[in-house]
């Protein structure tokens, strides 16, 4: 155990601090509750697999989908992607479309952290928003 805990410390992660860069889906989630990723209902699931094998799954999605359309008021969602660049792109799509449908497509300016990650940049960009990059403060506090 004092190995194992000895190993930890040498990686860091949000134990630790704050993790700039990387994947947000991974960075916000505190530890615990990653645990039910590891077992085994979710890992050894297949793509494939009989749909009577899949029910448990399928309703869980299900109903992440209905909190999510709840919480957001849209009138469909989608579980991917899920995280990265891609899910990036899809995020800023849906905040466009969703002021396009407004009659406010005026409202295009995305702010982004001068420390941000490449990708949020070129996504931005994707998305058909105007970039106004934010300055950083020595302490990576952002300069607004």
């Amino acid at each position: 155990m004092r190995y194992i805990h000895r190993l930890h410390r040498k990686d860091y992660g949000l134990t630790h601090g704050c993790v700039p860069l990387g994947s947000c889906t991974v960075k916000l989630n505190p530890a615990a509750a990653m645990l039910s990723l590891s077992w085994s209902e979710f890992t050894n699931l297949r793509p494939l697999a009989p749909t009577e094998q899949t029910r448990g799954y399928s309703a869980l999605c299900l109903d992440l989908e209905q909190k999510i359309r709840d919480i957001t008021a849209l009138d469909a969602v989608s579980l991917q992607p899920n995280s990265g660049a891609p899910g990036e792109y899809a995020g800023l799509r849906v905040v466009r479309s969703y002021h396009n449908s407004k009659k406010e497509s005026h409202r295009n300016v995305c702010l982004i952290p001068e420390s941000a990650h490449g990708t949020n940049f070129a996504s931005a960009l994707l998305a058909g928003t105007v970039i106004v990059k934010i300055k950083c403060l020595a302490d990576g506090r952002i300069d607004m």
